[in-house]
């Protein structure tokens, strides 16, 4: 990680354990507060995978060699999970990236450790790849979700004999 000023040096794992956990919590408290769907989530369940992207983050800084693969897991995992909640939209977990990006940068400021050019675009390149995983994701559970929904009216249609349609047959 190449920072302007020095203050404590994330590298060290106290440091980065520091940033994240302030992250977080700063985190659940801003998504729940500008968030509709979040408000009334537990902060178990609002946090899910979070913590394991952050981690992602920091270790890309420190080796400048992202791992999309695993970002790509987390993101797609959360995306899930919000999406499975029902009450999310896509622009909401949208939001929740964009709180993390403003707090992540804030609070490396905040703590004298500016990030160099580099890792900047390393940290802002990981949250476009978050943003585009979880909106694929979540919008790949929605369809799957409505899909199901109509092949379940389709079925109760045919159950009473609204349709003479087989579903296996046509």
């Amino acid at each position: 990680m190449n920072f302007t000023k020095h203050a404590i040096h994330p590298i060290n794992n106290v440091g980065v354990t520091d940033i994240q956990g302030v992250v977080l919590n700063q985190w659940v408290s801003q998504v729940k507060s500008e968030v509709p769907a979040a408000a009334h989530l537990t902060d178990t369940t609002l946090i899910d995978s979070i913590p394991h992207f952050l981690e992602n983050v920091f270790k890309a800084l420190q080796t400048h060699s992202p791992e999309w693969t695993k970002i790509n897991e987390f993101c797609k995992s959360h995306a899930a999970q919000r999406a499975a909640l029902g009450t999310y939209d896509v622009k909401q977990i949208l939001w929740e990236y964009n709180i993390l990006r403003k707090l992540l940068f804030m609070t490396l400021d905040t703590a004298g450790l500016t990030p160099s050019m580099e890792d900047r675009d390393i940290i802002l390149d990981m949250l476009h790849e978050a943003e585009i995983a979880a909106a694929s994701k979540f919008t790949q559970a929605a369809m799957d979700k409505e899909i199901e929904r109509l092949l379940s009216l389709a079925a109760e249609s045919c159950h009473m004999g609204v349709f003479n349609w087989n579903l296996f047959t046509h």
